[in-house]
């Protein structure tokens, strides 16, 4: 999919029809005199993800949109979180109202067309605790109210799985691809060679582990809910003035246990944040009757999570040495390595836990939450 956000020294136009034609309807509609005469400027907001906003004046007022390019299926997934599924737990407000969906020239992509809810994401705010407090609320209701929901099953299938499955699809594809960069598909230098074989035996001692994750997941990891899939504080929008609060970017939007979505967000924290960000978040999920694990547990849980992230971003590098001979694939793979070399566990341990010690978790209620 090419991105649109390459050229647009053209403003407006440079989308092309019938996208310019409906940034037009939504911006200036009802205004016949301006219709033709406004001028729509477009800045780019992020050019790797194609994200652009577009606004104008009319009579005096302030109009603007946001634009992103998305493949038809994120777009339809997209689609899904703002029309049916949020709206499904009482959460429409949780995300910006979609004002359009417009297939672009090019027909390999659809643009989304958005309201512009401004605000600042939390990753400029990470000193004001007013604001994460209200972003952890937000996020803390989405999974408690989508716990064992009948929408948990659409989002696994529309979207992505984060559960076990996820990990060990990932760590074991990962660890086959790597197995494959070898003479004669690939023709390593030895210092590159060393880096295959440092990340393949790291993969190794994370499969010997499954077994154990499996069953930790399946005592303390607590019931499948919704998942924002990505949430890095750049997909968390405040309101300062209000502290209201809106996720962005449900490309990855999917089902699965919350540690996914929590070692996500604790990890952009520094570590001495983190333990008041969890608390905020434990009295959230109190509130609806729930009890995470026990630090240690969390931490294996959460490294689960993050170690699975890692192994999957190993994957496409790997293909595209396999089949193109990519040369920024090893440059990708030598920064892959320097993660999971700096993983460190999310939360100060208080006590020790290792995978095979079968001692039972304290997890969460064997009670479904009402939907």
């Amino acid at each position: 999919m090419g991105s649109a956000a390459d050229g647009m020294r053209g403003g407006v136009r440079a989308l092309g029809e019938p996208v310019a034609s409906e940034l037009r309807r939504l911006l200036v509609a009802g205004e016949p005199l301006a219709e033709s005469e406004t001028p729509i400027e477009i800045a780019v907001l992020s050019k790797k993800h194609s994200v652009l906003r577009a606004w104008t004046d009319v009579n005096g007022e302030a109009r603007s949109v946001i634009l992103k390019q998305l493949d038809p299926s994120v777009a339809q997934r997209n689609r899904l979180v703002t029309n049916r599924w949020l709206p499904a737990l009482g959460l429409q407000a949780a995300a910006p109202k979609l004002l359009a969906a417009v297939a672009a020239p090019d027909v390999e992509s659809v643009w989304h067309v958005y309201a512009d809810v401004g605000g600042v994401p939390l990753e400029a705010l990470q000193s004001n605790r007013h604001c994460v407090s209200a972003a952890v609320k937000l996020i803390a209701e989405l999974h408690t109210r989508s716990a064992d929901h009948r929408l948990v099953g659409e989002c696994r299938r529309e979207g992505e799985d984060f559960g076990m499955h996820y990990f060990t699809t990932n760590v074991t594809d990962a660890a086959n691809l790597l197995a494959a960069l070898h003479p004669p598909a690939v023709r390593l230098t030895w210092e590159e060679a060393a880096l295959r074989d440092r990340l393949r035996r790291r993969l190794d001692t994370l499969l010997e582990g499954t077994a154990g994750r499996t069953e930790l997941m399946e005592q303390a990891g607590g019931p499948e809910t919704m998942l924002h899939g990505d949430l890095w504080t750049s997909n968390v929008i405040v309101d300062e003035s209000d502290a209201s609060v809106r996720l962005i970017d449900w490309d990855h939007a999917g089902a699965g246990p919350v540690c996914y979505d929590l070692s996500t967000l604790l990890y952009r924290f520094g570590r001495a944040e983190r333990t008041w960000i969890l608390e905020r978040y434990r009295t959230a999920l109190a509130r609806a009757g729930w009890h995470l694990p026990l630090t240690p547990e969390l931490n294996v849980l959460c490294d689960t999570s993050e170690c699975a992230r890692y192994a999957n971003r190993i994957i496409w590098p790997a293909i595209a040495l396999l089949h193109e001979k990519a040369t920024w694939a090893l440059a990708e793979l030598g920064v892959i390595e320097q993660w999971f070399e700096a993983l460190e566990p999310v939360l100060d341990d208080y006590g020790a836990m290792t995978l095979e010690s079968g001692a039972a978790p304290t997890g969460y209620p064997a009670g479904r939450l009402p939907e």
